[in-house]
């Protein structure tokens, strides 16, 4: 079973964690957590009385940022935002915020 995030409820957690095995059924159960999910493991152990196992994801699982290149920028400022209705309105272009019209 792969949880896709930890409850707030350390007694959810062991609802969740007791399907794995059903019928003394033996499993696995891996939860998957941010920085702050992680925040919610304390609690948990508290109230199962036993420390989870945690494993930090290494770097070779982290994807580079994907940054536009700058033929992309170009294009996107140019025309295609306005095409995708991201463009401002031409009454407000620059006219700054609150002020009269130019």
């Amino acid at each position: 079973m792969i949880n896709w995030d930890l409850p707030q409820d350390a007694e959810d957690y062991v609802h969740r964690i007791g399907r794995t095995a059903r019928a003394g059924a033996a499993g696995k159960a891996i939860s998957l957590a941010d920085e702050a999910g992680a925040l919610l493991l304390e609690p948990i152990e508290k109230f199962i009385s036993q420390k989870i196992r945690v494993e930090w994801a290494g770097d070779e699982l982290y994807l580079a940022e994907i940054k536009p290149t700058s033929e992309e920028r170009r294009r996107y400022a140019g025309g295609e935002a306005a095409a995708h209705g991201r463009a401002r309105p031409a009454s407000r272009r620059g006219g700054g915020r609150g002020g009269a019209e130019p």
